[in-house]
């Protein structure tokens, strides 16, 4: 008879989960891209400075990436958005660089 090993760690979707930043007491949630690339710098453990991810759920507990399911996590549209991020700090940093 097989039996089948079910995992001991409860995994919860990536799309429930909470990207913030700021003061914790008063913190800001992040959304739309931004929300995406800091998910993606995250699940590769290099979160940006001051920003954190919890569970969307009561409790608000803060989660390990390996307690998440990135299965359906979109990669491309997260690098793509990188990518766009850097392209616009780099030309700001060249207007000030020009600039001074």
């Amino acid at each position: 008879m097989n039996t089948r090993a079910w995992p001991l760690m409860v995994t919860v979707s990536w799309q429930t989960l909470r990207v913030q930043t700021g003061d914790p007491s008063f913190p800001i949630t992040l959304t739309g891209p931004s929300r995406i690339v800091e998910l993606f710098h995250w699940r590769r453990g290099k979160p940006s400075p001051g920003v954190w991810v919890i569970e969307n759920a009561p409790g608000c507990r803060t989660l390990r990436t390996e307690e998440v399911d990135w299965s359906s996590f979109p990669v491309a549209e997260a690098h793509q958005e990188m990518m766009k991020h850097d392209e616009i700090c780099s030309r700001y940093l060249l207007q000030l660089k020009i600039a001074a």
